[in-house]
Protein backbone atom coordinates (compact mmCIF):
# COMPACT_ATOMS: atom_id res chain seq x y z
CA UNK A 1 0.00 0.00 0.00
CA UNK A 2 2.90 2.40 1.20
CA UNK A 3 4.65 1.77 -2.51
CA UNK A 4 1.10 2.50 -4.26
CA UNK A 5 0.82 6.16 -2.62
CA UNK A 6 4.25 6.64 -2.93
CA UNK A 7 4.22 6.14 -6.85
CA UNK A 8 0.24 7.83 -6.81
CA UNK A 9 1.96 10.95 -5.22
CA UNK A 10 4.92 10.73 -7.93
CA UNK A 11 1.86 10.73 -10.76
CA UNK A 12 -0.04 13.51 -9.07
CA UNK A 13 3.52 15.62 -9.03
CA UNK A 14 3.93 14.88 -12.78
CA UNK A 15 0.46 15.16 -13.96
CA UNK A 16 -0.02 19.01 -11.45
CA UNK A 17 2.98 19.91 -13.46
CA UNK A 18 2.31 19.39 -16.96
CA UNK A 19 -1.49 20.61 -16.22
CA UNK A 20 0.51 24.33 -14.73
CA UNK A 21 2.46 24.14 -18.17
CA UNK A 22 -0.03 23.73 -20.11
CA UNK A 23 -2.35 26.64 -18.32
CA UNK A 24 0.23 28.68 -18.51
CA UNK A 25 1.05 28.62 -22.70
CA UNK A 26 -2.80 29.11 -23.29
CA UNK A 27 -3.41 31.88 -20.75
CA UNK A 28 -0.35 32.68 -18.98
CA UNK A 29 -1.88 31.81 -15.51
CA UNK A 30 -0.75 29.28 -12.93
CA UNK A 31 -3.95 28.89 -10.66
CA UNK A 32 -3.18 28.99 -7.48
CA UNK A 33 -4.98 25.66 -6.62
CA UNK A 34 -2.18 23.73 -8.40
CA UNK A 35 0.55 25.07 -6.18
CA UNK A 36 -1.71 24.22 -3.34
CA UNK A 37 -1.90 20.96 -4.34
CA UNK A 38 1.77 20.08 -5.15
CA UNK A 39 2.07 21.04 -1.28
CA UNK A 40 -1.16 19.28 -0.24
CA UNK A 41 0.23 15.90 -2.52
CA UNK A 42 3.86 16.67 -1.05
CA UNK A 43 3.06 14.46 2.45
CA UNK A 44 2.47 11.64 0.95
CA UNK A 45 5.19 11.27 -1.16
CA UNK A 46 7.34 12.37 1.95
CA UNK A 47 5.65 9.69 4.00
CA UNK A 48 6.23 6.83 1.89
CA UNK A 49 9.55 7.68 -0.27
CA UNK A 50 12.03 5.06 0.71
CA UNK A 51 14.76 7.08 0.98
CA UNK A 52 16.03 8.71 4.31
CA UNK A 53 14.28 12.04 4.33
CA UNK A 54 14.24 14.90 6.87
CA UNK A 55 11.56 17.91 6.49
CA UNK A 56 14.33 20.97 6.85
CA UNK A 57 16.12 20.60 3.74
CA UNK A 58 12.58 20.40 1.97
CA UNK A 59 11.85 23.94 3.49
CA UNK A 60 14.96 25.36 3.26
CA UNK A 61 14.94 24.64 -0.62
CA UNK A 62 11.52 25.77 -0.85
CA UNK A 63 12.23 29.16 0.58
CA UNK A 64 15.53 29.62 -0.81
CA UNK A 65 13.07 28.90 -4.46
CA UNK A 66 10.62 31.44 -2.86
CA UNK A 67 13.32 33.90 -2.37
CA UNK A 68 15.18 33.48 -5.98
CA UNK A 69 11.21 33.78 -7.17
CA UNK A 70 10.40 37.14 -5.31
CA UNK A 71 13.76 38.63 -6.77
CA UNK A 72 12.38 37.72 -9.96
CA UNK A 73 9.23 38.74 -9.80
CA UNK A 74 9.97 42.62 -8.46
CA UNK A 75 12.43 42.45 -11.19
CA UNK A 76 9.31 41.99 -13.40
CA UNK A 77 11.07 38.89 -14.77
CA UNK A 78 8.62 36.25 -13.26
CA UNK A 79 4.47 36.16 -12.35
CA UNK A 80 3.17 35.43 -9.27
CA UNK A 81 2.35 32.05 -10.32
CA UNK A 82 5.69 31.29 -11.21
CA UNK A 83 6.82 32.05 -7.65
CA UNK A 84 4.66 29.78 -6.38
CA UNK A 85 4.94 26.91 -8.75
CA UNK A 86 8.72 27.13 -8.33
CA UNK A 87 8.57 26.80 -4.35
CA UNK A 88 6.02 24.46 -4.75
CA UNK A 89 8.40 22.43 -6.74
CA UNK A 90 11.53 23.18 -5.02
CA UNK A 91 9.96 21.51 -2.10
CA UNK A 92 9.81 18.33 -3.36
CA UNK A 93 13.54 19.02 -4.96
CA UNK A 94 14.77 19.42 -1.55
CA UNK A 95 18.28 20.63 -0.95
CA UNK A 96 19.92 18.03 -2.35
CA UNK A 97 18.18 18.49 -5.98
CA UNK A 98 18.02 22.53 -5.73
CA UNK A 99 20.45 22.95 -7.79
CA UNK A 100 19.62 20.56 -10.36
CA UNK A 101 15.88 21.46 -10.45
CA UNK A 102 17.42 25.21 -10.94
CA UNK A 103 19.32 24.66 -13.84
CA UNK A 104 17.03 22.22 -15.45
CA UNK A 105 14.82 25.49 -15.68
CA UNK A 106 16.98 28.02 -16.28
CA UNK A 107 17.70 26.31 -19.75
CA UNK A 108 14.02 24.62 -20.21
CA UNK A 109 12.96 28.35 -19.67
CA UNK A 110 15.88 30.09 -21.88
CA UNK A 111 14.76 27.60 -24.75
CA UNK A 112 11.08 28.65 -24.14
CA UNK A 113 11.89 32.41 -24.27
CA UNK A 114 13.91 31.75 -27.49
CA UNK A 115 10.93 30.22 -29.18
CA UNK A 116 8.75 32.83 -27.78
CA UNK A 117 10.64 35.62 -29.30
CA UNK A 118 11.13 33.46 -32.77
CA UNK A 119 7.93 33.44 -33.01
CA UNK A 120 6.87 36.77 -32.12
CA UNK A 121 9.48 38.18 -34.52
CA UNK A 122 8.60 35.75 -37.74
CA UNK A 123 4.49 37.27 -36.31
CA UNK A 124 5.86 40.89 -36.88
CA UNK A 125 8.03 40.63 -39.56
CA UNK A 126 5.37 38.77 -41.42
CA UNK A 127 2.85 41.82 -40.63
CA UNK A 128 5.34 44.35 -41.35
CA UNK A 129 5.58 42.86 -45.05
CA UNK A 130 1.91 41.82 -45.30
CA UNK A 131 1.60 46.17 -44.09
CA UNK A 132 4.02 46.98 -47.33
CA UNK A 133 6.68 48.68 -45.09
CA UNK A 134 10.26 47.10 -45.43
CA UNK A 135 10.63 43.43 -44.17
CA UNK A 136 13.07 43.87 -42.13
CA UNK A 137 13.41 45.17 -38.40
CA UNK A 138 15.79 46.54 -36.32
CA UNK A 139 16.22 44.87 -32.92
CA UNK A 140 14.83 48.16 -31.62
CA UNK A 141 11.48 48.02 -33.17
CA UNK A 142 11.88 43.93 -32.45
CA UNK A 143 12.50 44.51 -28.35
CA UNK A 144 11.18 47.73 -28.04
CA UNK A 145 8.29 46.60 -25.42
CA UNK A 146 7.91 43.07 -23.61
CA UNK A 147 7.01 39.68 -24.62
CA UNK A 148 5.22 37.51 -22.15
CA UNK A 149 6.95 34.12 -22.06
CA UNK A 150 4.67 31.03 -20.19
CA UNK A 151 7.60 30.40 -17.57
CA UNK A 152 5.86 27.82 -16.18
CA UNK A 153 6.66 25.63 -18.74
CA UNK A 154 10.33 25.42 -17.81
CA UNK A 155 9.53 25.11 -14.17
CA UNK A 156 7.69 21.88 -15.24
CA UNK A 157 10.33 20.69 -16.87
CA UNK A 158 12.57 20.86 -14.15
CA UNK A 159 10.00 19.45 -12.21
CA UNK A 160 9.56 16.52 -13.89
CA UNK A 161 13.72 16.19 -14.39
CA UNK A 162 12.94 15.75 -10.94
CA UNK A 163 11.02 12.21 -11.05
CA UNK A 164 15.24 10.94 -13.06
CA UNK A 165 16.44 11.69 -9.24
CA UNK A 166 13.57 9.64 -7.49
CA UNK A 167 13.88 5.92 -6.61
CA UNK A 168 11.46 3.71 -8.03
CA UNK A 169 11.08 0.78 -5.49
CA UNK A 170 9.47 -2.50 -6.72
CA UNK A 171 9.90 -1.37 -10.30
CA UNK A 172 13.70 -2.53 -10.84
CA UNK A 173 13.94 -5.02 -8.38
Amino acid sequence: MELAVYYLSLAGFCFLNIVAAIGDVRRFIIPNWISIALVALYPFYALTTPIPFSITPAFLAAGIAFGVGFALFALGLFGGGDVKMLTAVALWAGSSHLMDLLLVTVLAGGLVALVVVACHAGRRMRRSATAGSAPGLSGRQLFNHKIAVPYGVGIAIGGIALLAEMPLPGLLD
